[in-house]
């Protein structure tokens, strides 16, 4: 028959063959004219004096951390009234002092730190305790104004009236009990006002 063995076939061609379909024209016989290539423009190269205004420039101050400061001046000083160090490393500066404005988040906390410092060694015997407010009555906003957000937990426990009055002899809950029980309600509205 017509099989020939293995070994003597032809391998096949791996390559892919494209038929020529009749419809299309060769280059030659088109009727349109070639497109031309586009050119592409040259390159642009970066020139280092792109600048139109170039100026030498002058290195003045002590090295820090092998850099020092850079100007066009040449009599440029190094900053008034900064005192430069000379350290192991390299230079520090020591700028001059500035006055600086009190922080109300700094000055809220000192306050706060104070009326903590009232609870350590109060007697509810003898005295009323601390409220929390910065002068003037309990209200929301000076209260909400006064205990730093993170603490509103730890005060709603301490001012819980059952926690108060259960320190205090049965004469001294009826003058304490109006005072603590306004300040937990006050204090538990912004505590539920805060998670929300």
């Amino acid at each position: 028959m017509g099989l020939e063995p293995p070994s003597k076939r032809r391998p096949r061609s791996r390559r892919l063959r494209f038929k020529r379909s009749s419809s299309t024209k060769s280059s030659t016989d088109s009727d349109e004219e070639p497109r031309p290539t586009p050119r592409l423009p040259p390159p642009r190269t970066r020139s280092r004096t792109s600048h139109t205004n170039s100026q030498p420039h002058y290195e003045f101050g002590p090295s820090i951390n092998g850099y020092r400061f850079v100007s066009t001046d040449p009599g440029q000083k190094p900053f008034q009234d900064v005192n430069f160090h000379r350290h192991i490393n390299g230079y520090s500066a020591e700028l001059p002092d500035v006055p600086q404005k009190d922080d109300p988040y700094k000055s809220r906390d000192n306050k706060y730190q104070r009326y903590l410092n009232q609870w350590k060694d109060i007697d509810l015997e003898a005295q009323f305790p601390p409220v929390p407010v910065d002068g003037g009555e309990v209200s929301f906003q000076s209260v909400a104004s006064f205990i730093p957000k993170d603490q509103l937990k730890a005060e709603r426990v301490r001012w819980h009236p059952d926690r108060i009055l259960s320190r205090v002899s049965e004469s001294r809950k009826s003058i304490l009990s109006e005072l603590v029980t306004r300040t937990f309600q006050v204090i538990n509205q912004v505590y539920e006002e805060s998670l929300q």
